[in-house]
Parts: C-alpha cells; sequence; structure tokens
C-alpha cells in the first residue's frame, strides 16, 4: 500500500513539474509560433524570443496560434427576452409576512407554497431565520447548518423570499413526519 501511494504521489509530482515546464516554455503569453513549408508539408514551431530563427523562410507560410486580437466596439443592447420579462416584477413582493400555522400532515423540512401573506400552508415561514437546535433537533438533523447558524446551539431555514411568487409565503414543515 504505502508503494503504490509513493507511486502514485511521484507521478502527480511528475505531471505538476512537467505541466509547469511547459507553461514556463510558452512567451509572449501563451501564443505559439510557427511556420508551414508549403512544398514539403512540414510545420516547425519554434519561440520568437529565444527561438532560431525567429522568421519564416521565403518557402514558408507563417502561422500563430491562441493570440487574442483587438476587442470589437460594443454592440446596441438586445431587446428583452419576451419568456422572462413576463416574470419581472412578479417575484419578492410581499413575501414571508404569514404567521406560522398547522394544516395537513407534512414530511418534516418539506417546502410549502400558500397563497396568502396572514399565514403559513403549515410551518414556519421560509425567511432565513435561526431556529434553536434545543426542540428542533429532527429538523437540525435534515438541515444542519446548510442555510446558517452556529451548529452549537441554532441552525437557520432557508430564506425564501426573493423567489416567492408576490403576496404568497414559502413555509417549512418543523413539526411533520421523518421523511421516509
Amino acid at each position: 500500500m504505502r508503494r503504490k501511494l509513493t507511486i502514485a504521489l511521484t507521478g502527480v509530482f511528475a505531471a505538476l513539474a512537467l505541466g509547469s515546464i511547459a507553461w514556463a516554455a510558452i512567451p509572449d503569453g501563451g501564443a505559439i509560433h510557427g511556420c508551414y513549408d508549403k512544398n514539403t508539408g512540414a510545420l516547425r514551431v519554434f519561440d520568437r524570443q529565444t527561438g532560431t530563427p525567429k522568421t519564416c523562410t521565403v518557402k514558408e507560410l507563417p502561422l500563430d496560434w491562441n493570440q487574442q486580437g483587438p476587442a470589437g466596439a460594443d454592440g446596441a443592447p438586445g431587446a428583452p427576452d419576451p419568456a422572462t420579462s413576463a416574470y419581472v416584477g412578479r417575484f419578492g413582493t410581499d413575501t414571508g409576512n404569514a404567521a406560522s400555522a398547522t394544516g395537513a400532515s407534512c414530511t418534516l423540512g418539506q417546502v410549502l407554497l400558500t397563497a396568502s401573506t396572514v399565514k403559513t400552508a403549515g410551518g414556519v415561514a421560509a425567511n432565513g431565520q435561526l431556529l434553536p437546535i434545543n426542540g428542533n433537533y429532527a429538523l437540525f438533523a435534515l438541515l444542519g447548518t446548510t442555510y446558517g447558524g452556529d451548529g452549537k446551539s441554532t441552525f437557520a431555514l432557508p430564506d425564501l423570499r426573493p423567489i416567492a411568487p408576490s403576496h404568497m409565503t414559502y413555509s417549512i414543515c418543523v413539526n411533520g413526519e421523518w421523511p421516509a
């Protein structure tokens, strides 16, 4: 096992060393220069800074790769996308203000959407608020500190207000059945 690890690490270090040499060998910001012989079809690649000769012969056609040309002029702004413009302004307004409520049985951690700004569909509004781990052990086991909290005494719910349709509330089921 130790021998295989040594061989693998040696291979990784060799690849890194060769890669860095290859990168350092390409001057001019990564541009590659060469000459194509029209008669024989031979290709000669060279470094303009250190290579000899630094130009192509009369029989050769000069070639350059990976060069960046001058930037073009900025174009006119495009028209709004009709597929998305119908939705602009319809999200994130008057959302997440509903009070916690109980409803039908839900699955712990389930995200519910209600067309109300007064009561949730069941659970706690998903406003990114911190909850105590004490008393919410099962939900903490599902969410952890993915959305915030210190993981010692608190954890956070996701804040779904920006993506909620206007005048609606996303809520998280905090008292439900464990997901199976």
